[in-house]
């Protein structure tokens, strides 16, 4: 089954992060589109994190930033 960084919980993200040598958030960062992991950052991944492939660690990606809300009147 193949997911993406945003679907694994938090304490997964946390070890994850740690085996690869990055800090949580910014595995964070990747996972919601703020940013993009290099190659060899990605290749760590997978090494750690088999559910996760290269196509789902750098395709682009549409920020998962909710908008805000309209004030009201």
């Amino acid at each position: 089954m193949v997911i993406e960084i945003s679907e694994l919980s938090v304490d997964e993200r946390y070890t994850l992060a740690r085996k690869a040598g990055i800090k949580p958030v910014y595995l964070w960062q990747c996972g919601v589109g703020l940013r993009a992991p290099s190659l060899e950052l990605a290749e760590k991944l997978i090494k750690h994190e088999n559910r996760l492939t290269i196509s789902s660690l750098l395709a682009p990606k549409r920020r998962r930033i909710a908008k805000p809300k309209k004030a009201k009147k």
